[in-house]
């Protein structure tokens, strides 16, 4: 199978750090709000707090934030959305949080964002999972795309099983100056692709069908004294 490059994010491994510590303060106003109800899919164009009161269903996208706002946070209470991009966001979205729920589709989000305690199922899916550009990833369940996960923040506390849709198949792509840590990888074709600089602590890779962990710029990363410890995998190809 070909490792293809999937995108490459720009962020400076400082400038990632600092995201993610503005990421969990500027959160803070959305989350302290009286949420707004949803039961339908829609725009959404307003910063706040927002909560599923039903389940949603959509052809195309169901919930899309649009523009540059910030601070917007979705909690789908235990529902489900079923769409091909269940939420997508503007690429100067910053400080958005989803969480509490279940996506049959894409969660597209395209600034620093937190997903957590998710489950993304789509079988077949040619795109990825999750995406994030920075923020924090943890605590999710993803299945059945390209790739489960692709970030460049904090990755941590998530599984990422059977994600063998062409053309990557792979369980997690972590962006350079990514701390992917405590994550577990199943029946992926690879279970994780790092891309140097990044920390990789804690994590497990099994059965998965071409190899478990492959890091892209292996010497890199040991010249940035990047950690790689405590890690339980089959098999190890460093590029």
């Amino acid at each position: 199978m070909k490792h293809r490059k999937f995108f490459v994010l720009t962020f400076s491994v400082v400038s990632r750090v600092v995201m993610v510590s503005m990421f969990v303060l500027g959160f803070a106003t959305a989350a302290s709000a009286q949420p707004t109800e949803i039961n339908t899919c829609q725009n959404i164009t307003s910063s706040g707090s927002y909560i599923l009161t039903d389940n949603l269903t959509a052809s195309d996208t169901c919930l899309n934030l649009g523009g540059t706002i910030l601070n917007v946070t979705i909690d789908l209470n235990g529902f489900t959305i079923d769409a091909p991009v269940a939420i997508t966001t503007g690429d100067n979205m910053y400080y958005v949080a989803v969480r509490n729920g279940i996506a049959h589709g894409r969660l597209a989000l395209y600034g620093v964002s937190r997903v957590e305690n998710m489950i993304v199922v789509d079988y077949g899916n040619e795109g990825a999972g999750i995406t994030t550009m920075g923020g924090i990833v943890t605590g999710n369940t993803v299945i059945g795309f390209s790739v489960g996960i692709v970030s460049s923040g904090l990755i941590t506390g998530n599984t990422v099983n059977q994600n063998n849709s062409e053309p990557y198949g792979w369980g997690i792509l972590a962006q350079p100056g990514s701390t992917v840590s405590n994550n577990v990888a199943v029946g992926n074709h690879v279970g994780f692709v790092v891309d140097c600089p990044s920390h990789v602590t804690g994590n497990t890779g099994y059965n998965n069908f071409e190899q478990d962990l492959l890091l892209r710029g292996q010497e890199f990363c040991k010249n940035k004294n990047n950690l790689q410890v405590a890690n339980t995998f089959e098999k190890i190809d460093l590029d």
